[in-house]
């Protein structure tokens, strides 16, 4: 699904194994427009499967300082917060952007995370210069 602002949002959803159970295409398609539905109240500026990714390359990013909104974080993201803070030692502040009186009657969907930390300017040292 595509937002108004030009956000890409995605939801994936994959058939049983051979010989885990028969896989409905009707159901799947189901379960698809759920979980993309899931993603669409969940906002941002990337779905659940693309913040940790973007923190990555924030925290790879130039020496300065990066700002990033999604939506509530995926257990996925908050282990590789955890990772970069142990192998790259960049901190992220992490600030609930939570909904004003106008919002509310707008139900806007959850609550949003401003992801924001300060890059380490990581360059590649095998890159030839010509």
């Amino acid at each position: 699904a595509e937002t108004n602002t030009g956000v890409m949002l995605s939801a994936e959803v994959c058939s049983n194994p051979a010989g885990g159970g028969v896989s409905v295409p009707e159901d799947l398609g189901v379960l698809a427009a759920q979980q993309l539905l899931e993603e669409v109240y969940r906002g941002g500026a990337a779905d659940s499967s693309s913040q940790s990714l973007a923190a990555l390359y924030m925290c790879l990013g130039p020496a300065d300082v990066s700002k990033f909104l999604v939506g509530p974080l995926s257990p996925y993201t908050i282990q590789m917060l955890k990772n970069i803070k142990d192998f790259l030692d960049v901190m992220f502040k992490l600030e609930t952007k939570t909904k004003v009186d106008d919002e509310e009657d707008l139900k806007l969907g959850a609550d949003k995370v401003l992801l924001t930390c300060v890059g380490t300017g990581f360059t590649n040292l095998s890159k030839r210069t010509a």
